[in-house]
């Protein structure tokens, strides 16, 4: 005879599972909060005026701190970063991935030569000539909010058995297309 634990108190071995069907009634789902975009609408009728709505991300959402590397070319000693999200008041950090290479003479290092919304351009501050202009170098950056770490998502508008609208706190654009996943529960039922 098994005791009774294994006959009456079953475990749970892996995650739950939700099967979501698209449609218009759908009331789970993913969707993508596109790179430069602050908001994004999802339609569906399962949304009403007292529901909540739960989010999470898919993969590594880092919503508003843009980092890439840059190859700066040696015939022109600058590059150029374009991204929606970059605000004319971001702060840009720059680091040579390794030891800038140089001709001859001392090697200099990059700054950020111009900023505004949308792009900022990276030059090497000097270039007394061909034999003191550093080869072909890349560059890595980092891009953040000049006032602060960027803000959480949230449910920015509901619109009863039609939409709701999911978007930054702060109103700013993502960095990076990202990938919300969405949930909707029903306080109570009509």
């Amino acid at each position: 005879m098994k005791p009774n634990e294994l006959l009456f108190h079953p475990t749970l071995k892996g995650p739950t599972m939700t099967s979501v069907q698209s449609g218009p009634r759908q009331f789970a789902g993913r969707t993508t909060l596109n790179s430069g975009s602050g908001t994004v609408t999802v339609s569906t009728q399962a949304i009403q005026s007292d529901s909540l709505v739960h989010f999470g991300f898919e993969g590594n959402a880092n919503l508003g701190i843009i980092a890439g590397t840059l190859v700066v070319a040696s015939a022109t000693l600058s590059g150029t970063v374009s991204n929606a999200a970059i605000a004319a008041d971001s702060l840009v950090f720059l680091q040579d991935r390794s030891i800038a290479a140089q001709n001859s003479g001392n090697a200099f290092a990059f700054e950020v030569r111009s900023l505004a919304a949308g792009w900022f351009s990276v030059a090497s501050p000097s270039q007394a000539s061909a034999d003191n202009a550093m080869r072909a170098t890349t560059i890595m950056y980092s891009v953040f909010p000049a006032d602060g770490p960027p803000a959480a998502l949230e449910v920015k508008t509901i619109s009863a058995g039609s939409y709701f609208t999911l978007g930054r706190a702060d109103g700013r654009g993502v960095a990076r297309d990202t990938v919300v996943l969405w949930q909707i529960t029903n306080t109570s039922h009509h």
